[in-house]
C-alpha cells in the first residue's frame, strides 16, 4: 500500500534509513537537502512501512498545486534497497493519478517496464586518482588546463566564504535564469551554505573573478550545481583550468557530477575531461500545455 504523507507525517529516521541504503541513493533527497526548501512544499509517496519512497516538491500556480523540481535540485525519483522496474510503475501511476505535473525528474537508477519517459543527461567522473582521470581527457582538454608561462601568477583558486560578496557576478553572468529565479535560486544557496552543504570555489585571473563553481558535497559526490564564468576570460581557458582543479582537489576521495547538460556544446565540454554520460527520466510540460491545464480547470 502506498501512501500520501505530508512532511510532518514523515517519521524521518526510518525515511533516512530508506535513502541511506537505497540502490538509488541522491543527495537531493536527503532529510538536510529537503530542509533547504522548506518542510511545507514536500509531500511524500511512502510503501508500507518504508519499504521504497519517493519525494515531491509542491508548488502552487493559480491555487492550483503542481508536483515539480525546484531549483537547484536535478534528480529526485523513487528511492528503495532495490530498483524495481515494477514498482517504479506502480509509482508512476500514483504520481500522475494523485498530481498535476510541471516537471518532475526520477533518478538515473530508475528503470520502468513500459513507460516512456523523456529522457535527460548527466556527466559523472568516478573517483579516482587524478592523474588516471588526466589520461581520460583528451588531447585539447590537456592542453586546454595547461597553465601557460603568460598566466603563471595570475591564475589562483580560493574557496570563497562569502557568497554576498559574489552575488552581483552570479545576477550579471549566470545563464538560462531571469532575475526572479537567479534570486530564489541564491537564496536556497544560501540555505545550502549556511547548512555546510555548499562549497565555493572561485578562479580568478589576474586579480579578477574569472569563474565560479557552486559544489555540493555529500562525502560521496561532489555535485557541479553552477559554473558561472566571465566571458572576458573564456580565451584563456578559466573554466576548464577551474574543473580541473576541482578533480584535482575532489577526485581521489569523491564521484564529480556536472549535474547535466542537454545542451550540445556543453556536453562536448563536458565529455573533453572523459566524463561518462548517464540519462535520468523526466516528465515535464511546456508552458503552452501548462496554461491548456490551468485553463481546463
Amino acid at each position: 500500500m502506498i501512501r500520501c504523507l505530508k512532511y510532518d507525517e514523515i517519521d524521518f529516521e526510518k525515511y533516512n534509513d530508506c535513502i541511506t541504503h537505497s540502490a538509488q541513493y541522491h543527495f537531493s533527497a536527503t532529510q538536510a537537502c529537503l530542509e533547504v526548501y522548506g518542510a511545507s512544499h514536500w509531500e511524500f509517496l511512502v510503501l508500507e512501512d518504508y519499504l521504497a519512497v519517493m519525494p515531491i516538491y509542491i508548488t502552487r500556480k493559480l491555487g492550483v498545486k503542481f508536483a515539480t523540481i525546484p531549483l537547484g535540485i536535478q534528480q529526485l525519483g523513487i528511492f528503495s534497497k532495490e530498483d524495481l522496474p515494477q514498482l517504479n510503475e506502480v509509482f508512476l501511476a500514483e504520481l500522475k493519478q494523485r498530481y498535476r505535473i510541471h516537471y518532475y525528474a526520477f533518478n538515473e537508477k530508475n528503470q520502468f517496464l513500459k513507460s516512456q519517459l523523456l529522457q535527460r543527461k548527466n556527466y559523472i567522473i568516478s573517483k579516482n586518482a587524478y592523474e588516471a582521470i588526466r589520461q581520460n581527457y583528451t588531447s585539447d582538454r590537456r592542453r586546454n588546463v595547461r597553465i601557460l608561462p603568460k598566466n603563471q601568477g595570475k591564475i589562483r583558486l580560493e574557496s570563497s566564504i562569502d557568497l554576498e560578496e559574489l552575488k552581483s557576478f552570479f545576477y550579471q553572468y549566470s545563464k538560462g535564469l531571469d532575475d526572479k529565479a537567479k534570486a530564489i535560486l541564491l537564496g536556497f544557496y544560501q540555505k545550502y551554505y549556511d547548512g555546510n552543504l555548499l562549497k565555493i570555489r572561485t578562479l580568478y585571473y589576474d586579480g579578477e573573478v574569472a569563474s565560479i563553481a557552486f559544489l555540493y558535497d555529500d562525502g560521496h559526490t561532489v555535485y557541479s550545481t553552477s559554473l558561472i564564468n566571465h566571458p572576458g576570460y573564456l580565451k584563456e581557458n578559466c573554466p576548464s583550468i577551474l574543473i580541473d582543479l576541482l578533480l584535482q582537489e575532489f577526485s581521489e576521495c569523491r564521484n564529480f557530477s556536472f549535474m547535466g547538460s542537454n545542451q550540445p556544446q556543453i556536453e562536448t565540454f563536458f565529455q573533453r575531461f572523459g566524463a561518462r554520460q548517464y540519462t535520468y527520466s523526466v516528465m515535464s510540460q511546456s508552458k503552452r500545455e501548462l496554461i491548456k491545464t490551468l485553463l481546463k480547470l
